[in-house]
């Protein structure tokens, strides 16, 4: 199990570095920046997909566009069709909506978070394909199993790791 892990996340890098995307590497009690950007490109989190530990922060910051979120798939929205894809146990988080260029939100991963992958999305863009990924520790749980149902047009590869 452990094999097929580390080949997931370094399939997601090297995707995710042919596509020209940052890698965001979290050294423990680090910041990550998610920038949150609406274009003429589209819609996105940028980079789509980070690897952090307990311990560490996210802040996504308003980079351009509207107003933007970022909220934890965590099953309590389920008129946009929202299903849990964060690991069970773990609390959810929402920015609520963040307004102004510069806006942020920051959530820090709690010492004790359970280990495994947190999806989340922006609630205006959910249907534009505005969606993110968090691996805590390692991938697991119901966001690392993929949802046919639903294309992700801004998943371009998990960013980021740790040896």
């Amino acid at each position: 199990m452990k094999v097929f892990t580390l080949v997931a996340i370094a399939v997601g890098l090297v995707l995710g570095l042919s596509l020209g995307q940052q890698v965001a590497v979290a050294q423990g009690g680090q910041v990550i920046e998610v920038k949150m950007i609406g274009d003429s490109v589209g819609f996105r989190f940028e980079p789509a997909g980070i690897v952090v530990q307990p311990g560490d922060t996210i802040r996504w910051v308003l980079e351009s566009g509207p107003p933007h979120t970022a909220t934890a798939y965590a099953g309590d929205l389920p008129a946009v069709g929202d299903p849990r894809r964060i690991p069970d146990g773990a609390p959810g988080f929402d920015s609520g909506l963040l307004v102004n260029l510069g806006d942020a939100f920051e959530y820090a991963i709690p010492a004790d978070a359970p280990l495994g992958t947190y999806d989340y999305y922006c609630l205006p863009h959910i249907l534009l394909g505005m969606k993110g990924t968090v691996i805590v520790g390692q991938p697991g749980g119901p966001g690392s199993e993929i949802n046919e149902e639903e294309p992700t047009r801004s998943r371009q590869g998990i960013q980021g790791g740790r040896g």
